[in-house]
Order: C-alpha cells, then sequence, then structure tokens
C-alpha cells in the first residue's frame, strides 16, 4: 500500500542515471564484444540495486522506464500489512537523514506485557497455554502463549514481566489496553486450606485447630504454593483436622489473639476459649437516630440514638459518644464537635451539640453495653 509521496533532487539525478544506463544497455547490448554488452548489464543493476536500497518498488521503475522521465515526486509503499501508529511528519515537511517518518504496526498478533510475582515464576514456562480477558468483551476469552520471560525482577513489586503472544484477527486487541492472563497448572492433589484461615503474624504463619469443647488451639504451620484462594500445606496439618475459617468464626477479641500467639510463641500450647454467643457473625445491638429539629439546623441540635438488642428490647446500660464531622474542603479546614449522650429512658440516650453551619455532615455513633464489644454506626446528615 502507498505510504507517502517524496521529492529528492538526488532522487531525480539517479532516475536520470538510470534512464541512462538503460539507453547504454539497448545500444551496447549489439556490440560485438561480450565485456561490452556485459558492462552495460552491471551498470543498469547497479543503478536498480541503489533505488532497492531506497525502498523504492519495482512499480515506480517501470513508470520511469515508460515514460523515459524522471518522476518529480516517487511513491514510498510498505512493505508489511498493517496499521499507522504513529505519524512524524505532513504534508511539505522537509526531511532529513535518518528521520523517522512513520511508524507501522502488524496486529495481527499482539504482545501482552503482564507481571507476575515472583513466588508464581516457578510455574511459568514458555511455550504455556494462556488466557486472556478483557473487561471490553465480558464472557470473551483469547487464546496465546507464553513467549519469553525476562530475566530481572521488580524490587519494589516483587514481579516479573512476561511476555505473552495472541492472535489477534479481529483487531479486538488494541496497544495500551489493561488485561487479565491467566496460566492454569495442574499442581496435583496436595493437603491445603483456604487462604482466609492462616493468619500471618509476619514471622510466622498460624492456623487455629478445633480441639473440641469450644476450643480452639493455634498451631504454626509451613506452605508452600498458594493457587485458587488455597494454601499448599507443606507441614504442620494432617488430613481431617478441622481448621477455623475466618469467614464462619470471629475470634473472641484482639487481646485473646495475641495472648493465644504470645503463648503459642513460648511452646505452651495452651487452647484458646471462643464464647459462641459473639461468633453468630450478628449485631447484638441496633442504634436508630433522630433530631430536634427534624431536619437539623444550625446551631443547638438534639440528638436521639434509641439501643435495641437483636430480640427489639431496649439497652439502658450503655455508653454513648458522638461525634459531628464536616470533611476539609479546599479553603476550609476539617471541623467536628464531640459529645456524650445521656440515658433518658426507654433505651434513647439524648446529647446536645452547637452545628456551626448548614452543609452535608457525618454523624459518628459509639456505644458500649459493659462485658460486650462496642457497636460503632455512622449516618449522614443534611444540616439546613
Amino acid at each position: 500500500a502507498p505510504l507517502f509521496t517524496i521529492y529528492s533532487p538526488e532522487l531525480v539525478s539517479s532516475q536520470e542515471e538510470y534512464l541512462l544506463a538503460l539507453k547504454a544497455k539497448d545500444t551496447l547490448n549489439k556490440s560485438p564484444y561480450p565485456e561490452v554488452s556485459s558492462g552495460a548489464n552491471s551498470l543498469l543493476e547497479a543503478a536498480k540495486r541503489r533505488f532497492h536500497l531506497w525502498d523504492i518498488s519495482e512499480s515506480e521503475l517501470k513508470k520511469v522506464e515508460k515514460t523515459g522521465e524522471p518522476l518529480t515526486y516517487m511513491t514510498i509503499y510498505s512493505h508489511v500489512n498493517g496499521y499507522i501508529t504513529k505519524r512524524m511528519v505532513f504534508p511539505g515537511m522537509r526531511l532529513e537523514e535518518h528521520q523517522d517518518v512513520l511508524i507501522l504496526a502488524d496486529l495481527s498478533n499482539v504482545w501482552v506485557i503482564a507481571d507476575v510475582y515472583e513466588y508464581e515464576l516457578p510455574l511459568v514456562k514458555e511455550g504455556q497455554e494462556a488466557t486472556l480477558e478483557l473487561s471490553y468483551y465480558p464472557g470473551e476469552t483469547f487464546i496465546g502463549k507464553v513467549m519469553y520471560i525476562y530475566p530481572t525482577l521488580n524490587t519494589s513489586t516483587r514481579t516479573a514481566k512476561v511476555r505473552f503472544e495472541f492472535p489477534n484477527p479481529e483487531n479486538k486487541l488494541k496497544p495500551g489496553m489493561y488485561a487479565n492472563v491467566m496460566i492454569e497448572r495442574d499442581l496435583g492433589e496436595k493437603l491445603s486450606v483456604t487462604e482466609d484461615s492462616v493468619i500471618d503474624t509476619g514471622e510466622r504463619k498460624v492456623v487455629f485447630i478445633a480441639s473440641g469443647d469450644g476450643y480452639f488451639e493455634p498451631r504454626e504451620i509451613k506452605v508452600g504454593q498458594k493457587a485458587d484462594g488455597y494454601y499448599e500445606i507443606m507441614d504442620g496439618l494432617r488430613e481431617g483436622e478441622k481448621v477455623v475459617r475466618s469467614a464462619v468464626f470471629l475470634i473472641d477479641s484482639e487481646s485473646r489473639l495475641k495472648a493465644a500467639l504470645q503463648s503459642f510463641g513460648g511452646g505452651v500450647e495452651e487452647p484458646v476459649a471462643i464464647d459462641a454467643s459473639k461468633m453468630n457473625g450478628k449485631r447484638n445491638m441496633k442504634i436508630s437516630l433522630s433530631t430536634n429539629p427534624d431536619p437539623p439546623r444550625s446551631g443547638k441540635t438534639t440528638f436521639k440514638f434509641k439501643l435495641t438488642n437483636s430480640e427489639g428490647e431496649p439497652i439502658t446500660d450503655a455508653q454513648v459518644k458522638f461525634t459531628i464531622i464536616m470533611p476539609a474542603m479546599p479553603g476550609m479546614p476539617e471541623m467536628r464537635s464531640a459529645g456524650d449522650a445521656k440515658h433518658a429512658g426507654g433505651g434513647v440516650y439524648t446529647g446536645e451539640l452547637n452545628i456551626p453551619m448548614s452543609g452535608s455532615w457525618t454523624l459518628a455513633v459509639g456505644a458500649t453495653v459493659p462485658g460486650k464489644p462496642p457497636v460503632n454506626e455512622s449516618f449522614d446528615i443534611n444540616v439546613r
């Protein structure tokens, strides 16, 4: 396909030399001396090679031969199919030697550069099949393969670059797109636990084992590969042991967890008792809000909080603190004001605050009942 036309005095003079070589060949081929005709042919071939080195097509030379006149403008053609991804010149511009004019890209096959985590690198091999997915084409996958694994590692992200190649017959894959690349590899059957079962303390990895009668004991484990949300267990667990999953159980408190890990770190594996009443994942308190005036206005406002338990019964022995917050904005710092709410009867706690200005505020409430974990709630209020 034609790319652009160009005028060059050197091209014009080379065409004139080419025409002279053609005439010389026609004349000297009639010579009875083979050396003379051979020299004429060599001169013509040398002139033609010069055009080939300049990427002047054979069709352009045919035009020169047909007309017998040099072309003022010669057309440069592309030798490959593709797309112009960058143009560095415009009509009428002067070109200098070694100056780039256009960048062409063949997008029938595209490269995809992916970041692969350090621990996953042993599973990646050149030639492996890979699957690519794009958010732009939900449900559609592209099949390619691993072409090259770069030899260096990014020390900040602990990832290495891996180059994939994917066929792109419909030109759906475009340079600069973001994509997810997946490699599937059969790791065989191995003892494993879910990722959310493992507590990573930074120095060791620990799981909690059910020891019966509502007791759990911490145990250090050694893990191998991680895949599809599972850790491979190298040491520390046996098949059939029951392991706590964080999605199902809630540890009673951070302090109790720390105590368990400290006793574990000291070499004493004491079972940890967990209150089953706090492991059902349900909140044991509900906080409802009302204000006076309603809706709230700038100035003095009374806040009323009604606290009830999971059965809807009023809670009368709570400590309630609340804070109103307006986030910082350009030219204005953050504003906040805090207060305590006292029990006024029937599980209703009241407190007053002076709201300095109208606008959108966030109301944060914290309620604590002796012997139970605190409950925090937030409300968005629009002050008039």
